[in-house]
């Protein structure tokens, strides 16, 4: 018996910690925040910089050391009031999580530049005055610049692209009227950047403008320019070279901002020529397209093109050589377009102004699209093939199944010289590009997007020039169908065909055959649709019979 109550003793004094711990645990958990529980701290300011304080030994009267015990002292110090005062409700505030046994418990405090308005609210939505001499120590740490517009640095860019000063020192007021330093860099030594220089013009942009700015260049070991930044148009650099740069920036103190300092920037330039832009025609036809070239661009993606009247199309600029072009069809569709007489004979024009931006060069180019006549034709099919083949949902699910097929990208160009007609053998045109179509026996009208070819049964489809084959199949409206990729966006179509000789991936050049053609889909006659489009925008094929894609270079 005795041995058991020993054992049944010493099974207690094993516990008892256990329950002790527990027991804190709890008290802890429902008790107020205290210094001894808060393990972590994060304190996120009004601009979204985040800083983070361990639990610290120190004295409060050390922010940086002791924040956590600061930010405590404080709360107990406040006295809760009905509400925070209206003008403060929706403003910024510095947002607090106090951290205690894992759990996190959110703080909003409202520091202003009056050290006698200040207030937070706790985790269950009770407000609290803060007392003067608190807010006063918390306004003039580092961690409450953000509530001084005139603590935020001076930013460089030099290109769009942001320089880092190699030395800075810069300062602003506090609520005491005192200068704080804000920023004291001293980067001398570290890897000095290098920034293209675009048509040998140095552009500099600065968020704050400095009183002072002076430039030194130094080209191949010579210093060619020493002076203040405002006489730089003096200095036109050599294109294809590097050059050196030091500039020197100071900000005075002023009436206007309560800020001053001065910075040293070095940086190596690049110089390179300015993006040139030009077209290849400048007058075309509805429904033609003119091939848009740029020169000294680096990448595609820094070039951006906007048209007035718009053209409803974004170019897409593919690398060509040392060139970058993209193919700009002209839709017989646009309202423009649509608006002109039609008669071909009137002299009528429509201009479009291209404005093409890169690196900061901006160019206007002017197109002109002249008026062109688009003939009637009424064509006897029956209703029946048209209800069946040339329905709205027809037309609907061609689109949705050709979508990828037409505005997939072929980086490569394929295509060269004059283009050939679609079919093998002498051809007639039954049916032009852009004619205005009426189906008799309904009275359905539409535009003919492509050139329809009266042929013999034994004619054959050839591609039209070089490309790649990305479709092959058959569709209600168009009957077995091959779609050719030349690159650059241009896509040749040929529909109607009876057998296809060609699978998606070959590659095929200008005569080859692809097809036989037939009578497949929306048609009561052999026949072959040929189809030339940029991307899903159908484009007239018959100046490329002569002339090809019009690209001219320079230099």
């Amino acid at each position: 018996m005795k041995s058991k109550l020993i054992v049944l003793l010493a099974l207690l004094l094993l516990f008892i910690p256990t329950y002790f711990a527990i027991g804190y645990y709890i008290a802890a958990q429902n008790a107020p925040m205290d210094v001894k529980v808060v393990s972590h701290m994060t304190l996120t300011d009004t601009d979204g910089a985040v800083y983070n304080f361990e639990r610290s030994q120190g004295s409060s009267d050390d922010l940086t050391d002791n924040m956590i015990g600061f930010f405590l002292e404080m709360n107990d110090s406040s006295k809760e009031v009905s509400a925070l005062p209206e003008p403060l409700v929706g403003t910024d505030c510095f947002n607090v999580a106090f951290t205690a046994y894992n759990n996190e418990s959110l703080f909003r405090y409202y520091f202003t530049d009056n050290p006698d308005e200040a207030y937070f609210v706790d985790n269950e939505g009770k407000a609290h005055r803060i007392p003067g001499e608190y807010s006063q120590r918390f306004i003039l740490s580092d961690y409450a610049k953000s509530l001084f517009p005139a603590s935020n640095v001076p930013v460089l860019t030099v290109r769009d692209e942001v320089c880092e000063p190699q030395t800075m020192l810069w300062q602003y007021k506090n609520v005491l009227g005192d200068y704080k330093t804000v920023a004291s860099i001293d980067n001398v030594g570290s890897v000095v950047p290098s920034y293209r220089i675009i048509g040998g013009k140095l552009q500099l942009d600065f968020d704050i403008e400095p009183d002072f700015l002076s430039v030194k260049i130094v080209e191949r070991g010579v210093e060619i320019f020493n002076d203040l930044y405002e006489n730089i148009g003096q200095v036109n650099l050599v294109q294809e070279t590097t050059v050196s740069i030091t500039l020197v920036a100071k900000w005075y103190d002023s009436e206007t901002r309560a800020s001053n300092g001065e910075a040293v920037y070095n940086f190596y330039g690049e110089v390179q020529a300015q993006p040139v832009f030009y077209l290849g025609q400048n007058e075309i036809e509805p429904g033609e397209f003119v091939v848009l070239t740029g020169l000294n661009i680096e990448k595609a993606e820094d070039i951006t093109f906007t048209s007035s009247p718009d053209i409803d199309f974004e170019p897409v600029f593919f690398k060509d050589g040392k060139y970058y072009r993209a193919l700009i069809p002209i839709s017989i569709y646009l309202p423009e377009i649509l608006a002109l007489p039609n008669s071909g004979t009137t002299g009528a024009t429509v201009n479009y102004t291209f404005t093409v931006s890169c690196s900061g060069i901006t160019q206007d180019i002017t197109l002109i699209v002249k008026d062109k006549r688009f003939k009637p034709q009424t064509i006897n099919i029956s209703m029946d093939i048209e209800n069946v083949k040339r329905n709205a949902a027809v037309l609907e699910a061609f689109d949705k199944a050709m979508s990828n097929t037409y505005t997939s990208r072929l980086e490569e160009k394929l295509f060269s010289g004059a283009f050939l007609r679609a079919a093998n053998k002498d051809s007639g045109i039954r049916t032009g590009f852009g004619i205005y179509r009426t189906i008799r026996s309904s009275g359905t009208q539409y535009r003919h997007e492509g050139v329809d070819f009266l042929v013999d049964p034994a004619a054959k489809a050839v591609a039209v020039n070089g490309g790649k084959v990305i479709y092959v199949g058959e569709q209600v409206v168009s009957g077995k169908i091959v779609v050719i990729d030349h690159g650059f966006g241009l896509k040749s179509t040929y529909c109607h065909l009876s057998a296809i000789n060609v699978a998606e991936g070959d590659i095929v050049k200008a005569g080859d055959v692809i097809a036989t053609v037939g009578s497949t889909g929306f048609t009561e006659e052999v026949m072959l649709h040929y189809g030339l489009s940029v991307f899903d925008v159908p484009v007239c094929p018959y100046s490329l019979w002569e002339n090809g894609v019009v690209m001219t270079e320079i230099d």
